[in-house]
Formats: C-alpha cells, structure tokens, sequence
C-alpha cells in the first residue's frame, strides 16, 4: 500500500502534469515569411515581403525604433529553419573598430560588425532546428530589439566623444 505522503503528492502533481499537457505549445521546426511577418505585425512593425537574390524570402522592416530586414535560410517550399535579424546604420567615413569590439566584448544580444562600406551592422541569428515556440520566436526579436537599442546608445556615445 503507498504511503498516505506519496499518495498526497500524487494527487496534487497529476493536475498539473495534465495542465501541462493541455497548455503544450506548438513546436515549429520552420518558417515561412508570411509567419514571421504576422509575429513582427503583432509588434506594430510594418513589413514587406520580398526575395533575395538567392530566391530565398526576405522582409523590410520598419519599427518606432529603427529599420531592418529579416533574412531566412536554409529554406525548401518556402519555410525556412534561419532567421536573421539585421540592422545597418549608414555613415559618413567609417565607424572605429575599436567601438565595434567594446561592444561586442561586453554585450551578448547580437554581433556587430563593419560592412563593406565601413557601417556598424548588427545580426541576431534564430536556429530553429530542433524547434522553437512561437513565444521563443518572439523572444529572440525581442533580444534583437533589445540589442539594437543598445547599440544605437553605443553608437551615439561613441559619435559624441569623436
């Protein structure tokens, strides 16, 4: 016979596990523009859907905060298991590398790093492999938006002192 304990807890850890089962969210392996662009509308960002040389999709994005693309990988039919965020902020001349690393060494939500033309460019890249929740999704643009104003602050400090 089990013990009036183990019995006890059986009784209050069964609702919950069931609970849990009901509230599983959905796991996503993939992605299609379309889906992202709903999330970043959710968002109050405007989007536009388009196709990068590659014939992959591709969204322009405008936020209160600052515009950016979304770039998708590794795509078949459409759905795609990468995302990257990314944000460009043009410059007259070039911006110091040294500002780029300081950044990089003391922040963790993205990477910068200078383009072809000597702009700060940051990327925040969302591995779906293995699947993600759609709240995750919303997670990882929340990061980038994070970080993206994180280094629009660096970038103005960094500006100031020149």
């Amino acid at each position: 016979m089990a013990s009036p304990a183990l019995a006890l807890a059986a009784a209050f850890l069964a609702p919950a596990a069931l609970a849990y089962d009901t509230k599983r969210a959905s796991v996503m392996e993939s992605v299609t523009a379309s889906e992202i662009a709903g999330l970043l509308k959710g968002k109050d960002h405007e989007t536009i859907e388009k196709i990068d040389s590659q014939g992959d999709p591709l969204l322009g994005v405008t936020s209160e905060a600052f515009h950016y693309q979304v770039l998708f990988y590794n795509c078949t039919e459409g759905r795609c298991d990468t995302v990257q965020y990314r944000v460009s902020w043009p410059m007259e001349g070039s911006f110091p590398l040294d500002a780029v690393n300081e950044f990089n060494k003391t922040g963790r939500l993205g990477r910068v790093y200078l383009d072809s033309a000597g702009d700060p460019t940051l990327e925040l890249v969302v591995e779906l492999c293995g699947g993600v929740t759609s709240a995750q999704l919303s997670y990882q643009h929340d990061r980038f938006m994070r970080a993206g104003a994180g280094f629009k602050s660096h970038l103005a400090e960094t500006l100031e002192k020149k």
